[in-house]
């Protein structure tokens, strides 16, 4: 199974990209310019030797930015994403993220101004970063000594079998992730139950368009009950104030419904208690916002 890669290997990643894949760049170092047809025309696993040399072969899956209006233009970045894998946790994959961004400004001449100098200049490696990202794929707190052999093997045949990474979730980290889950399936079950929740509710809707019908009115209740752990998109996470406990905001955003003429995003805000103790987190309040874009 391929390792994420370390901060020694992208310092030697960006070395690698200041090498010639193929041929020899017209001004030394760097490596031969590529355009969005380049880009097309060639797969990931070929993308990804060119552009990434000896790391090439952990990542299976690459995101192109799209042509724009001149199909000669040059790229300016490249994001590369490995096979998904076990995260170690139950029901839970990771994929490595590496997105390479490109100048064509050569150190020792300046800058070139013109589309056609810029395609006789070799690319320069102008950013670099690695991030993971997760995907949830089942009970995230299964029952008990559920892990052994037998079940992680099962997990990473499922995380290889994946379609896709570039839908995996944007999160600072797996613990983030996983403690936004729970917080929100905490949360799907209190309002599910009688005779409520023990915390502030709130929903609203932002909507832009005009559709012939509008959505029925927010209803927190409908709207949390609806949504799915697979359809996470991010979680991002910040510490709100200091109290006996620490208290913190969680934002998830879901991506419920995308097609020729609709989008649908629901965020849910999650203020919770985090106590020093280890015991279970104490949710304060949850806010879902549904944004709808509809296009004529």
């Amino acid at each position: 199974m391929p390792r994420p890669l370390t901060r020694a290997a992208v310092a030697l990643l960006v070395t690698s990209i200041a090498v010639p894949a193929a041929a020899a760049p017209q001004s030394g170092g760097g490596v031969p310019p590529l355009t969005f047809s380049d880009a097309e025309r060639q797969n990931p696993e070929r993308l990804a030797e060119r552009v990434l040399g000896q790391f090439a072969d952990q990542f299976v899956e690459v995101s192109r930015p799209s042509g724009g209006a001149f199909t000669g233009e040059l790229l300016t970045n490249l994001t590369f994403f490995s096979r998904p894998r076990s995260a170690g946790n139950p029901g839970m994959c990771e994929a490595t993220v590496l997105g390479v961004s490109f100048e064509s400004a050569d150190p020792r001449t300046g800058w070139p101004n013109t589309n056609a100098e810029k395609r006789r200049h070799p690319m320069w490696a102008d950013e670099v970063y690695v991030t993971t990202r997760f995907k949830f794929v089942g009970p995230i707190d299964p029952l008990p000594d559920i892990w052994n052999d037998a079940y992680e093997a099962k997990l990473e045949k499922t995380c290889a079998g994946l379609k896709t990474a570039q839908d995996c979730i944007h999160a600072p980290d797996g613990g983030v992730a996983i403690s936004a889950a729970r917080n929100f399936m905490t949360a799907q079950a209190a309002l599910a139950a009688a005779p409520g929740p023990g915390f502030a509710v709130s929903c609203q809707d932002r909507l832009w368009g005009s559709p012939a019908d509008r959505p029925p009115p927010c209803d927190a209740a409908q709207v949390i009950g609806a949504l799915q752990l697979s359809q996470l998109h991010s979680v991002d996470e910040r510490e709100a104030a200091e109290q006996d406990g620490a208290l913190f905001v969680q934002k998830l955003r879901f991506v419920t419904g995308e097609d020729a003429n609709e989008s649908d995003i629901t965020e849910i805000r999650i203020l919770y208690t985090r106590k020093p103790s280890g015991d279970d987190p104490v949710l304060r309040s949850v806010a879902a916002t549904r944004y709808t874009i509809i296009e004529d």
